[in-house]
């Protein structure tokens, strides 16, 4: 599994998506999801450099679906602790996820890489490869 996200300006994080088999292995025991907290960690370690790098006076908005992690408290205040305005989730359409630019974007990630015919090994590599080819875009 791989995460990141999406601005006007850029791919978040810019050179490379978390991969989440490396992630998990700073966790003792390996989570079979997303925990939170881990969600939290995710915003605070990866996104909150991107977005302070292509947003530097602070304009981000941010937005994410209303799945139970992204509402819960440590995420609420791993987001509150940075600089960005939050579109409420309560203010947001339930089914919206269903349009966002983030969804497009991980659809064409899959398209590109399952052109390549790759294996496990390369998969990564491809992944990345993807990743910047669409940051580029």
């Amino acid at each position: 599994m791989i995460w990141g996200g999406v601005s006007w300006r850029g791919l978040l994080p810019s050179d490379w998506p978390v991969f989440m088999e490396e992630f998990y292995k700073n966790y003792s025991s390996a989570p079979k999801t997303v925990s939170g907290i881990m969600y939290a960690a995710l915003v605070t370690d990866f996104d909150s450099p991107a977005v302070k790098e292509l947003y530097p006076v602070g304009s981000a908005i941010w937005q994410d679906n209303p799945a139970t992690i992204h509402c819960s408290q440590a995420a609420l205040e791993a987001v509150e602790g940075q600089i960005w305005r939050r579109l409420d989730h309560k203010q947001q359409c339930p089914k919206f996820s269903d349009v966002w630019p983030i969804k497009n974007m991980w659809g064409n990630i899959k398209d590109r890489v399952d052109r390549k015919k790759c294996d496990s090994l390369s998969l990564k590599g491809e992944n990345t490869k993807a990743w910047r080819e669409i940051n580029a875009d």
